[in-house]
């Protein structure tokens, strides 16, 4: 009997563990604060960040609410219903804190108002006033600011928010970056200058000279298909170049990602590619990096020709830049009036008939339209999904 009933004490202890557990797995996962708001001519408790989301205003749906206690009657009544909202967004770690705001009487950041509808990025220790300038009420905490970066540039870290790494190689690292008034991303490559000079190393990729050479070569380019340089901050141990950023990512993370590519969208992305490296020789600049760049994509026998003469080990016998846009293989309509789209410049002859307007809202990669041209959207500005 007494064995019987040990038994009976395991199975409740058991039970009970298990209902605890139970317990704990329905309680609702609560993400770590990523910055805390505290009052400075608001009276108010500091207040954890930790929603994706956080309201601030006269209405009682926000989080923090604003009434008499919190400010006096004369300020009180300039403060909107929703007056501006912080976002984040919490899966990564790294992205930039946004404060959004929506007042009639103004949402000011360091003295800047951000404007109806619009806003900006906030940095540690920026001052939030509201309905005024000069009604300084909060202090922005950024829990993350004493996190170590390998960014020491203080011109690079007063104007920029500097998020992820998006990747890594011989010539340095690219990080993205957003600007914290325009709130717009760019790429940044950091570059560390190596000590050695020419004599003792000329190739080595890091040389400070061989890395301001390719800084002073990218601030005069200026063409849809090449990457355009935003700003540069040198410093005697480092170079860091500000680049537009490419959000649809590398073309070859997007080869290996497919599989392949539909010869339609390839001639599109060499077609821009040869008008580039077009440009560069118009400017002096030499490049072969593009030239083996069809075989992972091409399959046709006009393109595996065309292959063929590119990779020919005789420079006199490979065909020109000239030749490769004269070629068949890139003077498809379709490709040539979808090239014309984004890069917003003609590109057939004046003496030629234009290509014919196509429907491009297609989407060859994964074949389930009936226009032969891949979908891209057309870009604002200069954007481009390469």
């Amino acid at each position: 009997m007494a064995h019987s009933e040990a038994i009976v004490d395991t199975q409740t202890a058991t039970q009970t563990q298990m209902t605890q557990d139970t317990a704990l797995e329905s309680q609702p996962f609560e993400h770590p604060s990523y910055g805390q708001l505290l009052g400075k001519h608001v009276k108010m408790k500091s207040l954890d960040l930790r929603h994706s989301e956080f309201k601030v205003g006269r209405e009682g749906t926000c989080d923090l609410i604003l009434d008499e206690n919190n400010l006096p009657p004369s300020k009180l009544c300039r403060i909107s219903k929703l007056h501006f909202t912080i976002k984040k967004d919490l899966n990564d770690a790294t992205s930039p804190t946004y404060i959004h705001d929506h007042s009639r009487n103004g949402t000011y950041v360091n003295g800047r108002l951000i404007g109806p509808n619009k806003c900006m990025i906030l940095k540690h220790n920026d001052i939030i006033s509201i309905a005024g300038v000069n009604i300084r009420a909060f202090i922005y905490h950024d829990l993350r600011h004493s996190v170590l970066s390998e960014i020491k540039a203080k011109e690079l870290l007063d104007r920029y928010h500097i998020g992820r790494k998006l990747g890594s190689g011989a010539c340095g690292t690219v990080y993205l970056l957003h600007d914290a008034i325009s709130c717009q991303p760019y790429a940044m490559k950091h570059v560390a200058k190596d000590p050695l000079n020419e004599r003792s190393r000329p190739k080595f990729l890091n040389d400070p000279l061989r890395v301001m050479n390719e800084v002073n070569i990218m601030k005069n380019l200026d063409h849809p298909c090449v990457i355009k340089m935003h700003d540069i901050v040198d410093k005697p141990d480092s170079v860091y170049m500000v680049l537009e950023y490419m959000k649809g990512g590398d073309l070859l993370s997007r080869i290996i990602g497919k599989g392949y590519l539909p010869e339609k969208t390839a001639k599109l992305f060499f077609l821009q590619m040869c008008h580039a490296v077009k440009y560069l020789h118009e400017q002096g600049i030499k490049s072969s990096e593009s030239r083996s760049i069809l075989q992972r994509f091409c399959v046709s026998p006009l393109a595996k020709k065309l292959i063929y003469d590119i990779l020919n080990i005789n420079p006199k016998s490979r065909p020109s830049i000239d030749a490769l846009l004269q070629s068949s293989w890139l003077r498809d309509p379709d490709v040539v009036g979808r090239a014309e789209q984004l890069m917003k410049m003609p590109l057939l002859e004046a003496h030629q008939d234009p290509a014919p307007k196509r429907n491009t809202a297609s989407d060859v990669e994964n074949n389930n339209a009936s226009s032969p041209v891949s979908s891209f959207a057309p870009p604002s500005k200069r954007k481009r999904r390469l």
